[in-house]
């Protein structure tokens, strides 16, 4: 969520959210995270590397525990009551880490799952037949939509209701199509 110009940012409105949440004594103990959710672009650009050198990923807890993804490293972070970790691995000399298991199977097998968990991705390695490691980031791959909201005449500011009824709309897109997906 991010408008140009004179509007809010994603993090203008995750500091307001956090702030309304202490207002009330139900929800003091909230904590509350917006990481983005990973563009198609992501999968598809990461099938184009031969050998991946490096994985680090940086997640937050999904809801109230980790337990609603079943996989290894998010039962550790379960178990030692973790709200994010962040954790790197590293292939031998000139090998390359295993797409199907480990970290880059279990990042996979996330995002096919279509959890926003992810603060940050970064791989990195060489894509088939190239030479030079490349680097494959997850902020250059994310959902993304442009929201356009008619401004007050009085302020310039977006009209109020406008804001809600777009991301509302952008919220159930999401919805029809991983109902479609399945």
């Amino acid at each position: 969520v991010e408008y140009n110009h004179r509007g809010a940012k994603a993090s203008h409105l995750h500091q307001i959210i956090s702030q309304l949440a202490l207002e009330f004594d139900e929800y003091k103990r909230i904590t509350i995270e917006m990481p983005p959710l990973v563009g198609s672009g992501f999968l598809a650009e990461l099938q184009k590397y031969g050998r991946i050198r490096v994985a680090s990923v940086e997640m937050v807890r999904p809801n109230f525990d980790w337990d609603d993804c079943v996989d290894p490293i998010m039962a550790v972070a379960g178990q030692s009551e973790a709200q994010k970790i962040e954790i790197s691995f590293f292939a031998q000399p000139k090998e390359s880490l295993s797409r199907s298991r480990g970290i880059v199977g279990s990042v996979i097998k996330i995002i096919h799952r279509g959890k926003a968990i992810f603060h940050n991705i970064i791989l990195k390695g060489m894509k088939e037949g190239e030479r030079a490691e490349t680097t494959l980031k997850l902020r250059n791959h994310t959902e993304q939509r442009k929201i356009e909201v008619a401004a007050s005449a009085d302020d310039g500011h977006p009209v109020p209701g406008e804001v809600i009824q777009g991301l509302m709309q952008y919220l159930n897109d999401l919805r029809e199509s991983s109902q479609t997906e399945k």
